[in-house]
Order: structure tokens, then C-alpha cells, then sequence
């Protein structure tokens, strides 16, 4: 399947699309290569292509895991998951051999509502505050008696 949807996408016709990997940075690695000769543009646009196709694959099937087990963010446990289950990529198990396996985590316990009026604790809150720091809470605009009482004192 994946490479008939590659012939698909990648010639039949179509005209050449801008391509997502550098195709110099492409000609290097396969020119470092001693065996590698000369390279046609065209064959690296067709390599990043492959390559545009093989992550969109990867990362679709690894984005469905991620759904399944309810996560909100996709974790590299999950693309190991996708690598192990799918012969496609067999040839990566040695890259995902090393992460960890997924650990499902404790779920949160629901915070307990606070009455009204409570103020929150310091270490609780909306973070840091934006804007202009406001002036002190002794400058109420009213009599200035207790400000002159203290300077006296």
C-alpha cells in the first residue's frame, strides 16, 4: 500500500511540487556514498518525496496510537509502539529499541472546590501577573491621616 500511494503521489503526470526535505542536503548523504556517482535533480526530488510520504505514514499511525490510548500528546513510546506492530517498519526497531516502553500515568485527582470568599494559597494562581505594577494598597484615596501619623512617629 505504501508504495503504490508512493507511485501515486510521486510521478503519472503530475507536475513537480516544491519539495518538504532539502534536495541538497539529499545529494550529500547519497554522495557520501563512494559507489554514488553523479545525481540527477529529478531522483532527489523523488527521494524527498519518499521520504515527505514515509514520515505522513509514520507519524499518522503513531498520532492513531496516541488517539487510542487517550493522549493528548504524541510520545515517542507511541511511535515505538507503531514500529513494533507494523512490518513496513521493521527496519527501525533498531532506532526504537532503546525507548522506553508507554507507562500509563495515575490519573489526576479532582481539586476539591473552594468556598466562596477563600483566597487561593500562594503557590496556587494564574501565574505571573502582566502588566504595570500597581501602586500599594496604603494609597486607599482617602485622608492621608494615618500616612502623616506614621511619618510623626
Amino acid at each position: 500500500f505504501f508504495f503504490f500511494s508512493f507511485l501515486l503521489a510521486v510521478g503519472m503526470g503530475r507536475k513537480a511540487q516544491t519539495c518538504r526535505f532539502p534536495v541538497t542536503r539529499i545529494k550529500k548523504m547519497m554522495q557520501a556514498d563512494e559507489d554514488v556517482g553523479k545525481i540527477a535533480t529529478g531522483s532527489a526530488h523523488i527521494i524527498s518525496r519518499a521520504m515527505e510520504l514515509f514520515v505522513e505514514e509514520l507519524v499518522t499511525k503513531a498520532a492513531a496510537e496516541a488517539t487510542a490510548r487517550d493522549a493528548k500528546i504524541l510520545a515517542p513510546c507511541h511511535v515505538k509502539t507503531v514500529v513494533e506492530r507494523e512490518v513496513t517498519f521493521d527496519f527501525l526497531k533498531d532506532l526504537v529499541a532503546e525507548v522506553p516502553e508507554f507507562a500509563a500515568k495515575p490519573k489526576r485527582q479532582p481539586r476539591e472546590p473552594k468556598a466562596k470568599g477563600e483566597k487561593a494559597d500562594k503557590g496556587e494562581g494564574k501565574g505571573k501577573r502582566r502588566g504595570p505594577k500597581r501602586k500599594a494598597d496604603d494609597d486607599d484615596g482617602g485622608d492621608d491621616d494615618d500616612d502623616a501619623a506614621a511619618a510623626d512617629a
